[in-house]
Parts: C-alpha cells; sequence; structure tokens
C-alpha cells in the first residue's frame, strides 16, 4: 500500500513537473512590448467594426474638422485635415480611446463603402521605426513610430493595399 501511495505521488510530482516546464516557454512568450499590446489591443477593437458601425458618423466636413482638432489637442500633435482626405477611403471620424494613461486616436475610414479602415496614434516612449507588417486579430496591420509617436493602419484588406494607405497618410502628417 505504501509503495502504491509511493508511486502515485512521483507520477503526480513529474507530470506536474513536466506540465510546469512546458508552460514556462509560453508564460515567456507571453511578455511583451508596450507597443505590441497596443497594436493588439487596437486589433482587438478594430475587429468588433463594421460597415454599420459607421455608416451613421458624422459626414458634415465642419464637425468632422473640428473632430480631428479635438483629437490633435488631446494626443499633443497638429493633425492636418489633409489625413481626412486619402484616396480611396471614405474619412468617418475622429475619437479619442486610451491606452494606458495615453490617449489613444482613433480616425475611421471605410474603404469601398464596406471594410471599416482606422489609422490610430499613441505617444510612446520608442524610437522612430520605419513601416512594418504584421496580422493581429484577423487583421493587416502597417506600424511605426515617428517623433515619441506609434502609429498604425489597421484593417482587413490586403497588405499592399494597406501599405500604400499608411505611405500617404504619413507623408500627410509631415
Amino acid at each position: 500500500m505504501a509503495a502504491c501511495i509511493a508511486v502515485t505521488l512521483m507520477v503526480g510530482f513529474a507530470a506536474g513537473y513536466g506540465t510546469n516546464q512546458v508552460q514556462k516557454p509560453d508564460i515567456m512568450a507571453a511578455v511583451q512590448t508596450e507597443a505590441e499590446i497596443w497594436r493588439q489591443a487596437v486589433a482587438d477593437y478594430q475587429a468588433l467594426y463594421t460597415r454599420e458601425t459607421l455608416s451613421t458618423a458624422q459626414t458634415d466636413p465642419i464637425a468632422q474638422s473640428a473632430g480631428l482638432l479635438r483629437v490633435g489637442e488631446a494626443l499633443g500633435l497638429a493633425l492636418p485635415d489633409a489625413v481626412s482626405q486619402v484616396a480611396g477611403l471614405d474619412y468617418k471620424r475622429a475619437q479619442i480611446l486610451k491606452f494606458g494613461e495615453q490617449p489613444l486616436a482613433q480616425l475611421a475610414y471605410l474603404y469601398q463603402d464596406d471594410i471599416p479602415i482606422a489609422f490610430c496614434i499613441v505617444r510612446l516612449d520608442e524610437a522612430d521605426q520605419a513601416a512594418t507588417n504584421e496580422v493581429r486579430s484577423g487583421l493587416n496591420i502597417v506600424h511605426w513610430a515617428k517623433d515619441g509617436f506609434s502609429l498604425m493602419v489597421v484593417g482587413d484588406l490586403p497588405v499592399e493595399e494597406l501599405n500604400a494607405f499608411a505611405r500617404e497618410l504619413e507623408g500627410k502628417m509631415i
């Protein structure tokens, strides 16, 4: 009987030890930078958007311009009206969200009156970085960093098209 208990304890210990060893790499892989976390948070949120989400947005140019001004002031960044005029995208609205303690700007567009696209900006302590592509929450992302801001364009479009929109938006921000 004592031998049976000892064997059971050893098997339980071995199984527990093996499970912990298998899980440790997963825990280490879960460590993400602040920049990765914000991109994931935005992708998760953007994945909830539909055409209907943006179809009732204010389309008055004066209201849209005022929204850009308000959002830019919250970021401490001048957002030119030109960011609302991107070839192939129908600008819908600008809003402020929050990432940690930082304001996060989201400029929302529709592509071909159907696919939600977002241009998002947050102030992060990140060195300037050229545009890079990745996929999060099933959406393509183009992200870059400039002058203390992290920027991204995210949506359910082929990466080539998203890259073109990101280049145009980046050019409008200069």
